[in-house]
């Protein structure tokens, strides 16, 4: 599913488990389909029991343990993703999610059917999935006790405007389109915090090029191509922004090596 995997295991080895220097960048989605099981991990000891699922952290040690004749169908992801979308996720890593929460279920049969069918699809019909498997995964929040709504859905958007910076044709119409929002929706809850989604878009791409600029991995890097490559189209639009900014040219900037405060 383009930068994530799935697949189905079932009668495999009874016990699994893997050591804290054999960790990776990815969060898995454990479902069990058939059977019982037990988890160690996080911290925490839980059952599983068919339709219930869990989420296992990859730079985590966990410990699985099989009941004989069990199906689990899995989806992995990339963590640093997962983080930027659904960052509430890293809380939850370790617990049983069961089968008798509404909100669980749904993901619980939705991943499945996924999972069952992907093989069938092309490579090009499995890349969006990944997308509607983050999407899925929202449903799954329920806002913490003082969090507003709109507070919710201001860092939900400000982890895809992260997540988005470099593409040059991100607008506050895409974040809005992304949010599964109203653009009028989206622009209220940004001009309560004292900014618009475009310059905030601007604010974050001029910063990014700041850092670059001294970071010495970028020191033979042309100007232009950090400005193109952070969704400027001209070098002259680039410098004004820039100045405007900081209060200097991008070149005086590099030279003097002053990395702006965030």
């Amino acid at each position: 599913m383009g930068a994530g995997r799935a697949w189905i295991v079932e009668d495999a080895a009874l016990a699994l488990e893997r050591p804290a220097e054999n960790s990776s960048d990815t969060l898995k989605l454990v479902l069990q389909s058939r059977g019982n099981a037990r988890l160690k991990h996080a911290g925490q000891r839980v059952s599983l029991g068919a339709g219930d699922l869990t989420l296992v952290d990859g730079r985590l040690p966990f410990r699985l343990e099989l009941e004989p004749s069990y199906r689990q169908s899995l989806v992995e992801l990339p963590r640093s993703l997962v983080s930027r979308r659904h960052r509430w996720l890293l809380g939850r890593v370790g617990e049983a999610w069961s089968r008798a929460e509404p909100a669980h279920a749904h993901l619980f049969e939705s991943l499945e059917a996924i999972v069952k069918r992907l093989a069938g699809l092309s490579e090009a019909q499995r890349a969006p999935l990944l997308e509607a498997v983050l999407s899925l995964l929202a449903s799954t929040h329920e806002p913490a006790t003082g969090e507003s709504r709109s507070e919710w859905r201001y860092a939900r958007a400000c982890a895809d405007l992260e997540a988005n910076l470099a593409n040059p044709d991100l607008t506050a119409a895409l974040l809005a389109e992304l949010q599964t929002t109203s653009r009028r929706h989206l622009d209220a809850i940004f001009s309560l915090r004292g900014m618009s989604i475009e310059r905030r878009i601007w604010d974050l791409r001029l910063l990014r090029i700041a850092e670059q600029l001294v970071d010495p991995r970028h020191a033979q890097r042309p100007l232009i191509d950090l400005a193109l490559s952070w969704g400027f189209n001209s070098h002259a639009h680039f410098t004004r922004a820039f100045r405007r900014k900081f209060g200097m040219a991008p070149s005086v900037f590099r030279t003097r090596a002053v990395l702006p405060p965030l």
